[in-house]
This record gives C-alpha cells, structure tokens and sequence, in this order.
C-alpha cells in the first residue's frame, strides 16, 4: 500500500433552471440564474459563476449532515430554504495501488474501500511535473477501475516516484419551488509512493 494524504472538501454548487431550458436539436441548454446570498448551516457562501452554474469550493471544510441552505433569493429566484442529508465519502482502501507502473504499456488499476460515494475520479502525476488529467473511473458498489494508456505515460520521467489524485463524490441534487440545486460531497485522497519504470 502506498501512503495517503486526505483532504476534506466540500464543494457547493447551486444550480437554477427553471423556466430557462432552451432545447434544440443538439441538446438541452441550461441558462444559469444567481440565486442571491447563500447561508450554509449558518455560514455565508459567495458563490461565483463558473463552468456553467454559480458556485463555491469550501476548501478544507467538511459539514456534517443533514446541511441547511438558505437561499436568499434574486429576482425570478424565489428565496428558500431547504436541507441536503447525503454523507460524506469514505474511503479505505490504500493498499489496493499499484507498486510501479511501467510508462511505455500504461496502467490500468481497480481501487477498492469507497464508501457514501456516487462517482470518482482519477489523476497520475510523475512527480517532476508531468501530469495526467482525470479520468472519471468505472465505478459500481465501492469499486472503481480506471485506465491510463501508454500515450498519456510516456512522458513520465523513468526512475521517479508518482502519485494518485482520487477525488470522491457524492452529490444531491433536488427541486426547490422549481429550481434545480445541487450540492456536492468532495474528499481528495493524494497517495504517493509508486515507481514509475520504462
């Protein structure tokens, strides 16, 4: 097993769409409207438009559940208040990593131990800079699978010592006075320690 560094997350995301889905033959677009002030149990976010949807990474805090949101609501918003009761992810299965990977073949891997957790995703890094972007892994029942082809590894440097990024998540998503809202359970676990070989 490699060593594990855990980071707590919670990443808040609301969403709005009420009234504002534009279908078209290509798909559905979904316009974003800013729903005012947020307060989570008893917090203020200031949630920001990003990637498509206004929202805010709470770096470092993990809240116990059932969390309270109150929505202060801006213009066809209506203000709201309302709870979000899915756990936050476990996780405990740092023996199931790789020892080394070889860079010229690429790796394919199966991590175990997951717990309160509806997707995952995962990076390699080198550890001299050279990173692999995530992959969302194949994950059913506390199990994920993931594969990293030799194109993506072949610039790893030979010799060093890599590590895995494993971001958990378990979101709820729900209808308020008919708006859609989001909130998501992140955990990042870093585990360093394997050889990377030609």
């Amino acid at each position: 097993g490699q060593a594990g560094d855990s980071y707590a997350l919670s990443f808040a995301r609301v969403f709005f769409t009420s009234n504002t889905l534009t279908t078209t033959s290509t798909g559905t677009t979904y316009n974003y409207t800013f729903g005012g002030m947020v307060i989570v149990n008893g917090n203020l976010v200031t949630l920001q438009y990003a990637g498509g949807s206004y929202e805010k990474n709470l770096a470092a805090v993990q809240y116990s559940t059932p969390v309270s949101w109150r929505v202060a609501g801006n213009g066809s918003v209506p203000a709201f208040n309302t709870t979000c009761s899915e756990a936050f992810p476990t996780f405990s299965g740092f023996n199931s990593f790789p020892a080394s990977i070889s860079k010229n073949t690429g790796v394919t891997f199966t991590i175990t131990g997951f717990g309160n957790t509806e997707r995952v995703l995962v990076a390699l890094s080198d550890g001299n800079g050279t990173y692999v972007y995530q992959h969302e892994a194949s994950y059913y029942n506390g199990t994920a699978t993931v594969n990293f082809p030799p194109s993506e590894t072949a610039n790893f440097a030979n010799g060093s010592n890599g590590y895995i990024d494993i971001y958990m998540y378990n979101d709820e998503v729900k209808s308020v006075n008919g708006f859609g809202m989001k909130y998501s359970n992140v955990r990042k676990e870093l585990i360093s320690g394997f050889n990377i070989t030609n």
